[in-house]
């Protein structure tokens, strides 16, 4: 059951990306890129909010905070990039 938990979350996270690039392409606005940031990083904490917890109740709330925070950032970066990516893709059609 655990592997097509992972799997079905590993397909929402491509999707979320693939919104972002379309998104970029479309040209709407940069918002996109939060809205793509906090689905990500949602999903990053949905699959490990049990570690949080337990780094919470070991007193390593600086690890939890820190591995969050670097979690919202990969999780910015990628969506930020594929948002660029349909942008240069959009500037490039012919249409």
């Amino acid at each position: 059951m655990r592997a097509f938990q992972s799997r079905g979350q590993n397909v929402l996270a491509y999707l979320i990306i693939l919104g972002a690039a379309l998104s970029g392409y479309a040209g709407v606005a940069p918002w996109a890129i939060g809205a793509a940031t906090i689905g990500l990083a949602s999903l990053s904490y949905a699959e490990r909010h049990i570690l949080y917890a337990r780094a919470y109740d070991r007193g390593l709330s600086n690890l939890a905070e820190s591995t969050m925070l670097s979690s919202v950032w990969n999780a910015f970066c990628a969506t930020g990039a594929a948002y660029g990516f349909g942008m240069v893709l959009r500037s490039i059609s012919p249409v």
